[in-house]
């Protein structure tokens, strides 16, 4: 059994289509390829940043067994790097028995990195 509202919009689909106001959709144009690439940058207050070290004793937790798997250190501090006031973050320590470092220097107004080394064990990664 019909409502009465449901009718009229019948009646107007059928007034639309028989007139012809109402035509296909057409499927909206691609895209361009490079929209997924858009960057979105996190605004992040970085004069709140202070120098600082933390040390970390890092383990791993499988089940109900702990296993340790070394220190970590890590480190802010400031710094000019290439002539613009910059911050390092710094970490090494041991990861089971390879020496792991790695260390980012950003620019301390918007935290854009300038320059960034990994290493662990005998690998080696500068950007």
């Amino acid at each position: 059994m019909m409502t009465r509202r449901l009718v009229a919009a019948l009646g107007i689909l059928a007034t639309l289509l028989a007139t012809g106001s109402v035509r296909a959709q057409t499927a909206p144009a691609a895209a361009p390829a490079h929209a997924d690439s858009v960057m979105h940058r996190l605004v992040v207050d970085a004069s709140h940043l202070q120098p600082g070290q933390y040390l970390y004793q890092l383990s791993l937790m499988r089940d109900s067994t702990s296993t340790p798997l070394g220190e970590q250190r890590f480190v802010v501090s400031t710094l000019d790097y290439a002539g613009t006031p910059a911050l390092l973050f710094a970490r090494n320590g041991m990861q089971g028995v390879a020496l792991a470092s790695d260390s980012l220097v950003v620019r301390r107004d918007d935290l854009r990195p300038l320059h960034g080394i990994a290493m662990h064990g005998l690998a080696r990664v500068a950007a």
